[in-house]
């Protein structure tokens, strides 16, 4: 039961992980999407 716990914490933390280096690279093309949404 405990070893479960620990998997999905893992796998929890992993994600976050991927999320975090993703982040930046979502947020620059959020970013552009937005200016040129504002410069049409």
């Amino acid at each position: 039961m405990i070893n479960k716990l620990f998997d999905v914490t893992n796998i929890e933390s992993h994600v976050a992980q991927h999320i975090l280096t993703m982040y930046p690279c979502v947020t620059s093309l959020i970013v552009s999407h937005l200016k040129k949404i504002e410069s049409v």
